[in-house]
């Protein structure tokens, strides 16, 4: 609807650039760190934070709470399935999570990795998450059965994008083994 959210680190801070171009602080995090952010179809805001791995939700008019709390360190990655359940791929435990809107959250998927790094979708509705470890792009269907895609030279894929005709794109960093 024309805002632009940006999380920050080291200080753990979330801006809000408004329609009018005005930029102001709209959440002062506990946490450290922000890495994801994601919005529901209520426009609420969810914040994925570190180094205690929290989920922080805040209404339009910056109330916040705490949503979830896994026992992870990072929440790096987060999205929203077509149910309106947030998923978060996390890190030191390499799992992905579904929460509900209710807050209550399940691990979707347990991987041997130690970071899920990033989360898309498919235009069919299949998940796709890049990891960081042995650099794997996994494709996740609804039951969270999961196959590897392909494996990157580079042990972190960062960032992941479906593009037209199901072309799947990915960046990786690292130092090749």
């Amino acid at each position: 609807k024309g805002t632009i959210y940006a999380g920050s680190g080291n200080d753990g801070k979330v801006y809000r650039l408004a329609k009018g171009g005005k930029l102001e602080t709209f959440f002062d995090s506990p946490e450290l760190e922000v890495h994801a952010l994601a919005v529901d179809a209520k426009d609420n805001l969810y914040v994925g934070t570190s180094p205690h791995g929290k989920i922080y939700r805040l209404t339009p008019a910056g109330k916040s709470e705490e949503f979830f709390a896994p026992n992870e360190t990072y929440i790096w990655s987060m999205l929203f399935d077509g149910k309106g359940n947030l998923l978060a791929g996390t890190g030191t435990q390499g799992k992905i999570y579904k929460i509900s809107p209710a807050g209550k959250g399940e691990v979707f998927l347990d991987t041997d990795e130690a970071h899920i790094r990033v989360l898309d979708q498919t235009p069919g509705g299949d998940l796709l998450a890049g990891t960081d470890g042995k650099g794997m792009v996994l494709k996740i269907d609804a039951t969270g059965k999961s196959q590897v895609l392909t494996t990157s030279p580079l042990p972190e894929v960062t960032a992941l994008v479906t593009g037209s005709g199901g072309r799947i794109y990915f960046a990786a960093v690292g130092q090749s083994g």
